[in-house]
C-alpha cells in the first residue's frame, strides 16, 4: 500500500493558494539544481520554498494535469494542499544512486503542492527551506 501524508509546512491547510515554481540547473547537472515554489495563500501571506539538489520536478496547470494513480494509497488528511509520498516510485528509481563520490546514504523526499494554478512535484535529497514573506505593505 502506498502513503501518502501531509506535509507539515505552515500553508498546508490553505484552500488551492496560488503556486508559481521556477527550476534551474545552472551547470547542466542535477547535483546542482535549484528549485523555488512561491506559494500565496488567501490572506496575502507567500512562502518561499527552496530545494537544493533537486533530483526531479514537474509543475502541471491543475486544470489540465493528469490524474495522479497512487493506487490503494494511504492518506491521512484529504484538506492538505501540501503532501509527501513517502514510498513513491520516484524514490525507489533514485535511491541507490551515487551523486557523489563521497556520498553516504541519503533519504529521499517526494513532495507535491496542490495549487489552485499549479499543481507542482518534486524529488530532492535535503528537506526545502521554507521562507514565510509578508506582502510589500506590511
Amino acid at each position: 500500500m502506498s502513503k501518502l501524508v501531509r506535509w507539515s509546512v505552515p500553508f498546508a491547510d490553505a484552500f488551492y493558494p496560488s503556486v508559481i515554481a521556477t527550476f534551474a540547473t545552472p551547470t547542466y547537472s542535477l547535483s546542482n539544481s535549484k528549485m523555488s515554489v512561491m506559494v500565496g495563500v488567501s490572506d496575502g501571506t507567500n512562502y518561499l520554498v527552496e530545494c537544493e539538489t533537486t533530483l526531479a520536478f514537474s509543475c502541471l496547470d491543475e486544470s489540465c494535469a493528469p490524474i495522479r494513480d497512487f493506487g490503494d494509497a494511504e492518506i491521512e488528511d484529504v484538506k492538505s494542499c501540501a503532501w509527501r509520498w513517502i514510498d513513491s516510485p520516484w524514490i525507489k528509481s533514485y535511491e541507490g544512486c551515487n551523486y557523489d563520490a563521497d556520498a553516504q546514504p541519503i533519504l529521499l523526499n517526494h513532495f507535491f503542492i496542490y495549487g489552485g494554478d499549479n499543481i507542482v512535484e518534486f524529488l530532492c535529497r535535503h528537506e526545502p527551506i521554507i521562507t514565510k514573506r509578508q506582502n510589500a505593505g506590511e
